[in-house]
């Protein structure tokens, strides 16, 4: 069971990290499309990427805690590192 576990939660970081490269790239391709850059707030309003900051403290929640028993897409948002910088 405790193996079943593992796989699932090392397949479950795997598929948030992936989603976290996805967005990134998403968000250099728009801005260089759109010409915009700067804060994570300003480029998600800019881009309707409601959710982004969000987003990005869950990703960063999992790579501060890899071993959490939570992943971070399901952490309180509260748990998660503030992220207020440029992307």
């Amino acid at each position: 069971m405790m193996t079943q576990q593992l796989i699932w939660s090392n397949w479950h970081l795997d598929q948030v990290c992936l989603s976290f490269c996805l967005i990134v790239n998403a968000i250099d391709t728009l801005g260089t499309v759109y010409g915009v850059s700067g804060l994570v707030s300003h480029v998600a309003e800019c881009l309707s990427l409601q959710g982004l900051q969000d987003t990005i403290r869950h990703f960063l929640y999992n790579q501060l805690n890899p071993d959490a028993e939570i992943p971070g897409d399901r952490a309180d948002l509260c748990a998660c590192p503030v992220f207020h910088g440029k992307v």
